[in-house]
């Protein structure tokens, strides 16, 4: 894993655990005493973090500090981007039939066996 997947791993793991304490990044800075855009720059992966704020997140989620770097094999939480994109399908499937809707379903399904299969390769 090179440093830019490492800090993209590492924010997102930030993320999932402040929604998942039901923080805003408006409260996870001031429990750190850091600004809202720091946060937001470390969940997005655009900056690293210092030993002591990783410490201090750690400390605010009820975490040991090794566990912020526990990525799992699967990503913690959907991205802000992913949401928005799953919205938007929703939002365009709404008011059709339901037939319509199904063969929308089938048409993802393909999409996502054939990805799979790609990936299984």
């Amino acid at each position: 894993m090179n440093a830019a997947d490492l800090k993209l791993r590492f924010g997102r793991r930030v993320q999932a655990l402040r929604e998942a304490a039901g923080l805003t990044q408006d409260e996870l800075a001031e429990r750190i005493d850091r600004t809202p855009d720091t946060i937001g720059n470390i969940e997005r992966g655009i900056n690293s973090t210092r030993i002591e704020t990783a410490h201090q997140l750690a400390g605010v989620f009820g975490i040991e500090l090794w566990q912020l770097f526990d990525f799992g094999e699967t990503d913690p939480a959907p991205t802000r981007g992913q949401r928005r994109a799953v919205e938007t399908v929703v939002r365009k499937l709404e008011g059709l039939d339901q037939r319509t809707i199904a063969a929308v379903g089938r048409l993802v399904q393909t999409a996502l066996d054939i990805r799979d299969q790609r990936e299984a390769t």
